[in-house]
């Protein structure tokens, strides 16, 4: 654990000193590395098999959560059927490493000319109709050691399917930074429209 911990250090020093832009384009053999590693302690695994319940539709393990929101890390279980809202991860490196199960990715860039538009909805609170105009990603069928990967630029607007009508669907994400309200990287939710058109979403809208 403590390598994926100093290589999540690294990288958001190297976030902080290069902008999202260094987001897509490092290394990301040693995190993937050191995630399968910590993933193969005994440590990590009893705490996993201790802890890990599905309480709901979709429930969260925190692993690692740090103070400043540098990195997080975290086990999303998805019981049967069920299909992870499709959000984005502004300004974020997320890998998610499959642990169990039989799912889906669908992922999606939006369109260089629609970014300022959900800029600009994540700074209000009113309900409004906004939409944005994707690029859809070739969807990526998952099963367990399956890795994907999310950046600045690629695929930053996802959705995990649970495949199976019987079996939950169990991931681990790394997530370097996390998500901060104070340096807007907040979450933003769509809903998928006619047209190839996704709407924005507000918390209320789920």
């Amino acid at each position: 654990m403590q390598n994926l911990i100093k290589e999540s250090k690294r990288i958001y020093s190297q976030f902080l000193l290069h902008g999202p832009k260094y987001l897509d384009t490092f290394d990301f053999q040693p995190i993937t590395k050191f995630t399968i590693e910590a993933l193969q302690t005994k440590s990590l695994q009893d705490y996993i098999n201790k802890n890990l319940t599905m309480h709901q539709e979709i429930s969260m393990l925190p692993i690692q959560f740090e103070p400043d929101n540098s990195f997080a890390f975290a086990i999303f279980t998805l019981a049967p059927s069920v299909t992870m809202p499709l959000h984005d991860h502004p300004d974020m490196f997320v890998l998610s490493y499959v642990l169990h199960g039989d799912g889906i990715r669908e992922g999606w860039n939006i369109k260089q000319t629609h970014l300022e538009k959900l800029n600009q909805f994540k700074k209000t609170s009113i309900q409004q109709d906004v939409m944005v105009e994707p690029e859809e990603l070739p969807r990526l069928s998952l099963k367990a050691g399956s890795i994907c990967y999310t950046t600045p630029s690629s695929c930053n607007l996802h959705s995990f399917i649970n495949n199976s009508s019987t079996e939950p669907f169990v991931f681990l994400d790394i997530i370097v930074p996390h998500y901060d309200e104070n340096t807007n990287r907040t979450i933003t939710y769509f809903e998928r429209k006619k047209d190839n058109q996704l709407k924005l979403l507000q918390q209320d809208e789920l």
